[in-house]
Formats: structure tokens, C-alpha cells, sequence
């Protein structure tokens, strides 16, 4: 082995133990009586699938909205979970999050999973008889037994956010908006029904850039569409008006689209100098990755606001 094969694989280790530092482990939970985080098992495609969900203290048997977080590649849910500590908006808007795995190999005992929101990944992973759109399906079902569901929603960071908008495309029957962060929909996806999208993407993000291309730490070798491309689609698919309303705020450009005769709207906030993390969220990565991730704005709020405002989310 080279040296430079060595120190990458060091870095490599290194970087998977700082991200799992802080995960802790659930035990499975047959059922669930009470506000808590629990770990979930449903049968999707003949295979056992996993996910978390959080139920916040205001729960009392009644009704809410749910937002569905998908991890980055490589991750976990529990990854996810710390990352964008999303329970804690949970707590303060009174929602349920949910947390998937997505399926992958273990590396020095790390468990990598993806989600494979379409050709890219799939082809690239021997992975063609993964469905992740029904694994989503599955959770909801398995979350209508248990809760009344105000409203669903999706996010997700990275490979999540593919995955984010591979369920725009495919579960528009059922969502009422997304929030993508950190990369753009894959080429080998098409919008289907039309549906509210967020999209948060910083400047310097090297694994998804924000103009395009290929990621320099990526990976999956993905030519990814730039950011306002990826929104300009967005909103022509779903008949906005592509003269957006714009504001500045801080180190953010905050552009909508919006249409008159829908109450939903397509958002790009481009972020000067954040790179490939979860704004406002836990450090998981190295600083040259994911740049000043608390520069500015905080994605959990920026997505419920959009989803208060533009999808019907309750108040």
C-alpha cells in the first residue's frame, strides 16, 4: 500500500468515527404509547427496513403534520437526527420527524447507507431492486396506524436530498412540499404532480457544487444540475411566473416563484460561503467540506416557514 493510500485511509477511519461520535442506539419498539424517540421495523420489498421517529411532548393522540429526514450517503438516521436536530424544532412546531435508514455496507464497523432515488445510484450500486419510494410508502402506512396525519413532508441533506426529490416526483399524491439540501434532483428524474419545493444549496459546496458538475469529495460519480436550473425546472413545472421575488438577508439570496392561481411556491436560497453540511445544524464533517454551517440562516427553520406559508403545514 502507497502512503498516500494509507493517509487517505486513515482520513478516511478518522472521518467515520468523528461522525459517529455522538449516535446512540435504540432499541426496537413494538409500540409506541408516548412522546420519545423509538426505533421502528417495517417489511418493504421483502426486505426488513428501519427508521426513527421522534414524537414530541405535545403529542396527546391527536393529529399532526409529519416530516419525513433522510440522511446523507453514507449515513444513518441517527445521523440525520443529529445533524439536523430536527427533534428540537419538533418540540418548539409540534411535529412528528421521522428518521429512514437507507441500505448500504459496514467499513471499519461503521454502517455506510444511501437511499437511491434513481438511475445514478442504482446503476452505480447493483442496487435495482431497492425501492426507496415504497420504503416511504411502507413508513407512512405503518405511522397511519399509530398517529392521525396532519400533512406530509420530506427533507434531506446530500443523498437524502435526491432522495427528497425523487418522493416530489413520485409521491405527489400524498406530499405537500419538499425541502432539499445540498444537491439538486438527478437527471433520470421527472417532475410528476405539482408540489411546493424548497431548495437550500451554499456556494462553496464542493461535493454537489452549486453550478453543477462533478463533486470534488463525491462518492457516487454524479453530474449534478446546478441549483438554479434544478429551480428554474422546478417552477416552470409548476406554473410559476420564472420572475422570482427576491430578498437579501445576511449572506443569503432568497428567490420565489410563485403562480396565481396556486397557494404553493418554488424557493431557492443560494448561501455564499456554506458548503456541504446542514445549516444551523451539528458539525458532521470536515470545515473545507461543509464551510460556516451557522453563518446565516438555519435550514429547520427556514423549511418550516415554507411549509407554514406555502404547503398548509398547521400553525
Amino acid at each position: 500500500m502507497s502512503v498516500i493510500s494509507a493517509i487517505n485511509l486513515r482520513y478516511v477511519r478518522a472521518m467515520l468515527d468523528a461522525m459517529d461520535r455522538d449516535l446512540v442506539s435504540l432499541d426496537s419498539a413494538d409500540s409506541i404509547d408516548g412522546p420519545g424517540a423509538y426505533l421502528r421495523h417495517v417489511v418493504s420489498g421483502s426486505i426488513d427496513r428501519r427508521y426513527i421517529v421522534y414524537v414530541p411532548s405535545s403529542w396527546r393522540g391527536g393529529s399532526m403534520p409529519v416530516i419525513i429526514n433522510m440522511h446523507g450517503g453514507g449515513g444513518r438516521a441517527q445521523t440525520a437526527r443529529l445533524q439536523s436536530l430536527m427533534d428540537r424544532s419538533a418540540e418548539s412546531h409540534g411535529f412528528i420527524a421521522v428518521y429512514p435508514d437507507g441500505i448500504g455496507g459496514t467499513i471499519y464497523s461503521h454502517r455506510l447507507l444511501h437511499f437511491y432515488p434513481g438511475r445514478e445510484y442504482t446503476d452505480f450500486f447493483d442496487k435495482d431492486s431497492i425501492d426507496d419510494v415504497r420504503f416511504a410508502r411502507d413508513i407512512l402506512d405503518d405511522l397511519a396506524s399509530i398517529f392521525g396525519i396532519a400533512g406530509v413532508y420530506a427533507t434531506g441533506l446530500s443523498n437524502g436530498s435526491m432522495m427528497a426529490y425523487r418522493l416530489a416526483c413520485d409521491m405527489s399524491d400524498i406530499l405537500s412540499g419538499v425541502a432539499c439540501i445540498a444537491a439538486t434532483m438527478l437527471r433520470s428524474n421527472e417532475p410528476q404532480g405539482r408540489i411546493p419545493v424548497l431548495h437550500i444549496h451554499g456556494t462553496n459546496d464542493l461535493n454537489a457544487p452549486y453550478a453543477g458538475g462533478h463533486g470534488l469529495f463525491a462518492a457516487v460519480p454524479i453530474d449534478h444540475v446546478g441549483a438554479e436550473e434544478n429551480i428554474l425546472k422546478w417552477a416552470n413545472h409548476d406554473g410559476c411566473s420564472l420572475t422570482p421575488s427576491v430578498v437579501d438577508r445576511d449572506n443569503a439570496t432568497i428567490s420565489t416563484y410563485t403562480a396565481d392561481d396556486w397557494p404553493g411556491a418554488v424557493r431557492l436560497i443560494k448561501v455564499d460561503g456554506l458548503g456541504h453540511g446542514w445549516p444551523g445544524g451539528t458539525p458532521m464533517l470536515s470545515g473545507l467540506i461543509e464551510g460556516d454551517i451557522h453563518g446565516s440562516i438555519a435550514a429547520c427553520d427556514e423549511m418550516l416557514s415554507f411549509f407554514k406559508e406555502y404547503c398548509g403545514m398547521e400553525r
